[in-house]
């Protein structure tokens, strides 16, 4: 059986964000696959980070800056290391190359780093977005340095075809998954049973903490003209005070916290609600609203290739007037919103089941690791990236751990 490594640029929670579930994801196409899953991470684990070793992987605290990382992944001796974001692959890959030099590199971004940030300073700035920034420069150079990266976003593989010139054979389309499980919809999903609408998203991603403002400033005020009973519930891991205290100032709007189960949590509302207007990559919110039967009503940037020209049963709107009526149409009138439920369970089973997906990345593995010298030497480029880009971060990342090493002395 041969070994995969995971490098997480933290631990993932499965139950407090998409991308901590994404991780997971990633664990169960290895183990499928027949390989011996170990991970490893220099954060501190959480209190809700998921347990790893019950899922039968091996999990491992690295430490950062540290040559004792070195003789450990020798002695591991992957075949496979996958690095969680650009972050870790700067940090850790030089080490695995040195020690294993024909490991197969494979990088997953979640999203891109670079263009949330860059819509992010558009929205402040009103200006255009700006694709070339300090962050592009790191994380297109790791793209280019690894032998595949796993993209969630057909929108965003686009983006790095016509910016920045990579080639579509460094790329692999893997959005994000679900089980024919988790496609049963049962009769509490009826639109008489439920009421009110909610939000979900973790707060320490700075878009979902944009989209509650926007909502509660813009949005809900509209939405509450039309629909007076109606209220708005917020859920999110790590919730701040200055959120609790903008929910507590706005009428008919409740902080709920943590959602212990998201889905189940879903299938009590009516409507979910994702107006978002920064952000890249999929949105776990709207596939975990599917899944429960509950439409979700969505900005462009929320929808982004989410829905592959499927129908919504609505046109995403940024404009705020838009969103709430769509809003108060979709919550008043029960055959659009079965519509909009029916056209959810569409798209989730024509574009995010997770089993196709798994089959094109093991013929993607097959081909990497029946080609890899020649698959290399095809993308003289990336070669190029990791010669002069990783010798200085290797040396930089001596002189952090002899500087450790004397304060330690």
């Amino acid at each position: 059986m041969s070994v995969a490594l995971v490098i997480g640029k933290t631990w993932p929670e499965p139950r407090s964000s998409a991308a901590g579930k994404r991780v997971v994801d990633l664990i169960i196409w290895l183990q499928e696959g027949g390989h011996e899953v170990h991970f490893g991470s220099a954060a501190k684990r959480g209190e809700y980070t998921v347990d790893l070793e019950g899922l039968g992987v091996r999990a491992h605290e690295v430490q950062l800056n540290d040559s004792s990382f070195d003789q450990w992944v020798q002695e591991l001796a992957p075949g496979i290391v996958l690095y969680d974001r650009y972050m870790t692959e700067e940090q850790f890959s030089w080490r695995v190359d040195q020690a294993c030099p024909d490991v197969i590199r494979l990088l997953d971004t979640s999203d891109l780093h670079c263009l949330r940030e860059a819509r992010a300073q558009s929205l402040k700035s009103g200006e255009p977005v700006q694709y070339q920034n300090k962050t592009a420069l790191r994380e297109v150079a790791s793209i280019w340095r690894c032998d595949q990266t796993l993209m969630i976003s057909e929108k965003e593989i686009e983006i790095l075809h016509s910016h920045y010139q990579v080639p579509p054979t460094l790329l692999s389309y893997l959005p994000l998954v679900v089980g024919e499980e988790e496609l049963e919809i049962s009769g509490s999903h009826s639109f008489g049973s439920r009421q009110h609408c909610m939000m979900i998203g973790n707060y320490f991603h700075e878009p979902n903490w944009d989209a509650v403002q926007w909502c509660l400033r813009d949005i809900w005020p509209l939405v509450r003209k039309e629909l007076p009973g109606v209220e708005l519930h917020l859920y999110g891991a790590y919730e701040p005070q200055k959120a609790r205290d903008l929910a507590a100032s706005c009428p008919g709007v409740i902080a709920k916290g943590r959602a212990s189960e998201a889905r189940e949590v879903l299938e009590q509302y009516r409507l979910s609600l994702a107006p978002l207007r920064i952000g890249a990559g999929q949105k776990g919110k709207v596939v975990d609203s599917w899944c429960a039967g509950t439409p979700c009503v969505v900005t462009p940037i929320a929808g982004e290739s989410m829905d592959g020209g499927f129908p919504w049963g609505f046109v995403p709107s940024q404009d705020a007037a838009v969103f709430a009526s769509q809003v108060a149409q979709l919550y008043s009138e029960e055959n659009k919103w079965a519509q909009a439920q029916e056209y959810g369970t569409q798209m989730l089973k024509a574009r995010f089941l997770r089993a196709p997906h798994f089959s094109h990345l093991n013929r993607m593995l097959e081909g990497l690791t029946q080609n890899l010298a020649s698959h290399r030497q095809d993308h003289f480029t990336g070669q190029m990236f990791r010669h002069h880009a990783l010798q200085s971060t290797k040396y930089f990342s001596k002189w952090i751990e002899q500087k450790n090493n004397k304060v330690q002395s």
